[in-house]
């Protein structure tokens, strides 16, 4: 997923140079060539954040985490020999 998106967000910084880039020089085919790129790239892209949001709506908050965290806390200081 890391790298799909880091594909995808480079490609579309070089789109947005290489429309800068075209206003100077009409190298069209370039231009067109990396935004095809982007558009190949956006599809795994999408399609694995797609399978990852159910993943990700399931971690539990930072709220239900300290409470745990608290809980263990506890019970190692309870099972410590005093």
């Amino acid at each position: 997923m890391f790298l799909c998106f880091a594909v995808f967000i480079v490609a579309c910084g070089t789109t947005h140079l290489m429309e800068i880039w075209v206003i100077w020089h009409p190298t069209y085919w370039l231009s067109g060539g990396i935004k095809a790129l982007t558009a190949v790239a956006s599809v795994p892209t999408a399609i694995l954040l797609v399978r990852l949001i159910p993943q990700a709506l399931q971690l539990p908050s930072p709220s239900t985490l300290a409470h745990r965290e608290r809980r263990v806390e506890r019970e190692i200081a309870d099972r410590r020999p005093r």
